[in-house]
């Protein structure tokens, strides 16, 4: 995993841990965290998640989330960063976040993902990348 702005932004190092808290937003502006496995190409951060889980819903609403490294129940281990999200709906970046994640979790991933469709979850990627930085005010 090379030096990127993400990677940079969001503390990423090449011992970065299997989990981020992901923080996504409620329309009244209450976060609500969620522990998740990710993986980084380039400038991306990608997730895989329920396609009708709440944190889906709430992206859909207000696409700004931050990230944090946590532990697998999802306690901070460091500063959380602004970050953006979208639901990726292209399949050729289906297809990279798709290798980014079974090149970071091997086969620990097919085992529990096979939990999830036995139960007929249905997933979609999830694309976090850094927050913009904010532009001077033009004067």
């Amino acid at each position: 995993m090379g030096e990127n702005r993400l990677s940079v932004s969001i503390g990423l190092t090449a011992d970065d841990g299997p989990y981020r808290l992901m923080t996504t937003f409620r329309r009244t502006g209450e976060g609500v965290g969620t522990a998740v496995w990710f993986a980084v190409d380039a400038d991306t951060m990608y997730v895989k998640t329920g396609s009708q889980s709440g944190k889906v819903k709430r992206i859909a609403a207000n696409p700004r989330v931050t990230v944090a490294p946590c532990t697998l129940r999802g306690k901070p281990r460091g500063p959380a960063t602004d970050a953006v999200a979208r639901v990726v709906t292209d399949p050729a970046e289906e297809a990279r976040a798709e290798r980014a994640l079974s090149g970071k979790y091997g086969i620990t991933r097919p085992l529990v993902l096979g939990y999830l469709h036995r139960r007929g979850v249905e997933e979609l990627y999830v694309a976090i990348e850094a927050d913009a930085p904010a532009r001077p005010e033009a004067g």
